[in-house]
């Protein structure tokens, strides 16, 4: 089936729901408003709520930067921690940076976003967060 996601049209299976095509976007359901045919879809409805053949959703994103830290589950990443804007992360590696990363994001520090910078990478919005 078909559906338009912000003017874009995507292809979805038959029977998914509103939460699948937010996950399969690689979307958190907690930080997105939904509009679909023109009404907003509460958040808790997302998993229920089954997708149409040429339904309109219009996503819109928390663009607030936030921290997130991994889990302290998974022992390789105890520690480690990264910088969310909308759908993008932006992190510091290994790879990147060398076996010391020069970056550690200090205790309750808050990232911010920057003013766009057009002329970056085709068009960006940096973000900033004290470290040491």
């Amino acid at each position: 089936m078909n559906i338009t996601v912000n003017g874009e049209i995507t292809v979805c299976n038959e029977g998914a729901t509103l939460l699948d095509l937010i996950l399969r976007l690689g979307l958190s359901p907690e930080k997105i408003v939904v509009e679909r045919n023109r009404d907003i879809v509460p958040a808790g409805t997302f998993a229920e709520t089954a997708l149409q053949d040429g339904d309109t959703l219009e996503l819109t994103l928390d663009m607030t930067p936030h921290v997130v830290y991994a889990s302290p589950k998974v022992a390789a990443d105890t520690g480690k921690a990264c910088v969310q804007r909308g759908a993008l992360v932006y992190c510091a590696e290994e790879a990147d940076n060398g076996p010391v990363l020069p970056l550690c994001i200090r205790d309750s520090a808050e990232p911010k976003a920057l003013a766009f910078e057009p002329e970056t990478l085709g068009g960006i919005v940096p973000v900033t967060i004290a470290g040491w």
